[in-house]
């Protein structure tokens, strides 16, 4: 996979959450009956998760866009939904994405400009994130 499949994958996953979370997202029950419409607000994280068991089930490690309408199809999620979403991050004919960059904006802000990271006591670590390193943080920390 590229670089840019993987970022168009993180951005549709990031849609479909958010569809889901504000109601935007229509789910119907399929042939497993893997979730029944999205109508509450509390069912919205489900969507998300039956797309991540579904993709990885249907593309293993290569997931790219047609795959991904699969697994969308699998779920009777309506795909143009979530295309439009992806869409609509885009900015400059494309050569920006508004999503991407306020990401790395709180990336900046907070700190976290290696992935992975974590907090102790407000600070980010620093170091190799082994459990002997983190565990020694920790107990720093106090």
């Amino acid at each position: 996979m590229t670089g840019v499949q993987v970022l168009n994958e993180d951005i549709r996953q990031y849609c479909i959450y958010n569809l889901a979370k504000e109601g935007k997202l229509e789910g119907y029950p399929n042939n497993r009956g893997i979730f029944s419409g999205l109508t509450e607000k509390r069912d919205y994280s489900s969507a998300y998760f039956e797309y991540i068991k579904q993709v990885h089930e249907l593309c293993r490690n290569r997931i790219t866009e047609h795959c991904s309408k699969q697994a969308l199809k699998a779920l009777n999620i309506d795909s143009t939904i979530v295309e439009g979403c992806v869409n609509n991050t885009h900015v400059n004919n494309g050569h920006d994405n508004s999503l991407l960059k306020a990401m790395a904006e709180k990336w900046t802000t907070f700190g976290h400009n290696l992935i992975p990271s974590i907090n102790l006591n407000k600070k980010t670590f620093r170091g190799r994130l082994t459990p002997d390193n983190v565990f020694e943080g920790i107990c720093a920390a106090f």
